[in-house]
């Protein structure tokens, strides 16, 4: 643990969007953005200000429900000044913290259940993470330095560790039989994309120019 980490109070806004729409549905402007098709790739083009412009403020209204994190209190709560969050399909919280090299998940309502990983290169050991993504069985994948991925069970065991063949810096999508990731390019970070097998092999590259 490093001692002069300081501990970052994490409000975790699970956000309720309440809509109200006043007036007539003839009083709403019609959307003046395109649509086209590019190499098999929908692109949807945004112009103006919108439907409701600035008086969007005045149309949604955020409500906090939910918060993580303590200044002063178990250490598993005090969070270091980076970190990582994604949900799984039961609404489980997991939270990568980077700076303490940790794995941690929540229930729903905020309820602490495990904590996994610390700093070194062995199995379950995470060395340099930079994000999370959660499987549709449960789990839970933590990508490493070096192109590493870690496999965790929906209990914090780990289960296994596979090495891609490019650096990526985050996972796009996850299934049983592919990943999706952003590729890690020294300058240029996240500028693209490719395809890689389950066991890391890569399939194809995204197109980009």
């Amino acid at each position: 643990m490093n001692k002069y980490r300081k501990p970052l109070l994490l409000n975790l806004l699970f956000l309720s969007i309440l809509i109200v729409i006043q007036g007539e549905l003839k009083s709403v402007q019609k959307w003046k953005g395109n649509i086209n098709k590019e190499n098999g790739i929908t692109i949807i083009e945004n112009k103006g200000s919108g439907l409701y412009g600035g008086k969007i403020k005045d149309k949604i209204i955020f409500k906090e429900i939910l918060s993580l994190g303590v200044d002063k209190g178990p250490e598993y709560l005090m969070f270091g000044r980076h970190i990582m969050i994604d949900v799984d399909l039961n609404q489980n919280i997991y939270v990568l913290d980077i700076q303490n090299h940790m794995l941690l998940k929540f229930d729903r309502s905020g309820q602490f259940q495990w904590k996994a990983g610390r700093e070194d290169q062995g199995p379950g050991e995470i060395e340099a993470p930079s994000d999370i993504k959660a499987t549709d069985e449960g789990g839970i994948v933590v990508v490493d330095q070096g192109g590493k991925l870690h496999y965790f069970d929906k209990d914090g065991n780990f289960q296994n560790m596979i090495r891609l063949k490019k650096v990526i810096n985050t996972i796009i999508s996850l299934s049983e039989e592919k990943i999706f990731a952003n590729l890690w390019i020294r300058g240029q970070p996240s500028k693209a994309a490719a395809t890689f097998s389950k066991d890391g092999k890569l399939i194809s590259y995204f197109p980009v120019e």
